[in-house]
């Protein structure tokens, strides 16, 4: 039972870590028949969602770094601030979403969005949703990348038999030609 667990459980902790090259990967075991479509897929959304919300609580509780006085050495002041959580106010899950799906500005984001207070059950419906649109468009594309991979390897071992006959054919002849001749 823990040996069928196992996959499962490692793409779990390494999807929180890193999701996107996690998701495609998952996607060329499926495709290899190592693991199944639809458990991969909840495994994957589950801990994207999870991901989110300790980047969410960890600005959530870190509400007041941004009142340091430090920060204004990089350009962080209270009208910034102020300026941040009504951008948030009005565009925050657009935002988020585009920050989700382009996965460089994810965790800034999220973070952002925790310490400005952002709603949770905004933010909650933002993340299921863009986890299951972005974990099912990754997994799909690791599926046709492990397929364009089998693809591949077919090719090379077709390749690689037709030159071991190329090269059998002329040690043969070679070996007749000089068998004739002599």
């Amino acid at each position: 039972m823990t040996k069928l667990l196992l996959p499962y459980i490692i793409i779990f902790l390494l999807n929180i870590i890193e999701g996107s090259i996690v998701t495609v990967g998952a996607g060329v075991a499926i495709r290899n028949s190592e693991i199944q479509f639809w458990i991969t897929y909840l495994v994957i959304v589950s801990a994207d969602v999870i991901s989110d919300f300790l980047y969410y609580y960890i600005g959530r509780k870190s509400n007041g770094i941004f009142e340091s006085p430090y920060l204004r050495f990089v350009g962080v002041t209270p009208l910034r601030l102020k300026k941040v959580t009504s951008f948030y106010d009005k565009h925050g899950v657009k935002t988020l979403i585009t920050a989700k799906l382009s996965d460089f500005f994810a965790v800034p984001a999220i973070v952002l969005a925790g310490s400005t207070n952002m709603n949770s059950k905004k933010f909650a419906i933002m993340s299921v949703c863009t986890a299951a649109v972005k974990g099912l468009l990754l997994l799909i594309g690791g599926y046709f990348i492990g397929l364009s991979f089998a693809n591949e390897l077919r090719f090379f071992s077709e390749l690689l038999s037709g030159m071991i006959l190329i090269l059998v054919s002329i040690f043969v002849s070679v070996a007749a030609y000089k068998r004739i001749s002599k």
